[in-house]
């Protein structure tokens, strides 16, 4: 990342994106066949998108075929919405352990862009909750991110 750009290497990328999923897949998988996504892969880098928005854990067989398709992956790492998770332990540490095990299933995949930490949380609540909670509290929402940030950009959206 630089300033407003995405860069990978010394390469500016200009984003194309489109969201994929969740899927109700054969046998509750969260994405359809091999077959169908790599169709749906073929369809999308033949349309000029480059990068695909997930909202759950991809299999390593969907980042290779990402890859095999030229395209880029925001992976969504999906927790609770709307609750105010710094003032639960349990839920905190379960959350932080959910984004640990999510990067760890992709790391070093060059298909990865960014993660995506959450999904549409709710601003009001977080901030109001942040704004409140301990400094052991705040540094352990940091660290939901820290292992992510190592590898590759983050984002909550």
């Amino acid at each position: 990342m630089g300033g407003k750009f995405v860069f990978r290497g010394e390469d500016k990328v200009y984003l194309r994106g489109v969201t994929y999923g969740t899927f109700a897949g054969e046998d509750g998988a969260d994405y359809p066949s091999a077959e169908t996504v790599a169709r749906d892969f073929a369809q999308m880098a033949a349309s000029g998108v480059n990068a695909v928005r997930t909202y759950t854990i991809p299999p390593r067989w969907l980042l290779d075929l990402a890859q095999e398709h030229g395209l880029l992956l925001m992976v969504g790492i999906p927790w609770e919405q709307h609750v105010a998770f710094l003032e639960d332990r349990r839920r905190a540490r379960s959350i932080e352990q959910r984004v640990r095990e999510g990067v760890r299933a992709c790391a070093g995949h060059p298909a990865i862009l960014c993660y995506a930490v959450g999904n549409e949380t709710c601003s009001s609540r977080s901030s109001t909750s942040f704004a409140s909670t301990s400094t052991s509290r705040r540094r352990s929402s940091s660290r939901l991110t820290s292992h992510a940030c190592r590898t590759s950009p983050v984002t909550g959206l």
